[in-house]
């Protein structure tokens, strides 16, 4: 089987980043982390409107959606296998992409989490250098309330585009493990 270059969407804190690193590291892909290139334009270009603290979702991505397209169609001219890791893709922007270009696409989330058990998963699992320590735990929990809801709408997004959407409200680290094996059974 021939490699396909991965891509994994999905909400803040459910999983995507670690689950890219350690693809990018066992199947030997170039690791592209999305929301890296928005904080470089953010940086760089402040003027152009690509930003974390963009109000409006549904622009941001819509924004971004050119440029994520030229990127990974050249790194795909360029032979250079990936696995991109990004909050700010829609499955309805893949649609497109995946057949044109051959990429296989997945959507992680959790519409069904309880928010306090999350947190408390989110606070065992972060590393110093993450934004979720810059929060008090109340703060946190609103974010993760925000975070559920966005779930369960990506979760319809992935339904209605005919793409994988994986629910990881329950059994994090074994939901994850499985999508690893999946991907590396077909590297």
């Amino acid at each position: 089987m021939s490699r396909k270059n991965l891509i994994i969407g999905g909400v803040p804190r459910s999983g995507k980043t670690t689950l890219c690193k350690r693809l990018a590291n066992d199947a030997r892909l170039s690791h592209v982390s999305l929301d890296a290139l928005v904080h470089a334009f953010e940086k760089a270009f402040p003027t152009i409107g690509i930003s974390n603290d963009a109000t409006d979702y549904n622009d941001l991505c819509a924004l971004i959606k050119p440029f994520l397209f030229e990127h990974l169609h050249s790194l795909s001219n360029f032979g250079i296998p990936f696995v991109l890791d990004g909050y700010y893709v829609r499955p309805q922007d893949l649609v497109e992409l995946q057949t044109k270009e051959g990429f296989q696409a997945v959507f992680i989330g959790y519409p069904c989490a309880d928010p306090h058990e999350r947190l408390q998963l989110l606070r065992s699992t972060e590393h110093d250098s993450d934004w979720t320590k810059l929060f008090s735990d109340e703060v946190l929990i609103s974010k993760i309330e925000g975070f559920i809801r966005a779930s369960a709408r990506l979760k319809e997004w992935c339904e209605s585009a005919g793409v994988m959407f994986i629910d990881v409200s329950h059994d994090w680290d074994e939901r994850l493990e499985a999508l690893f094996q999946r991907f590396m059974a077909k590297m």
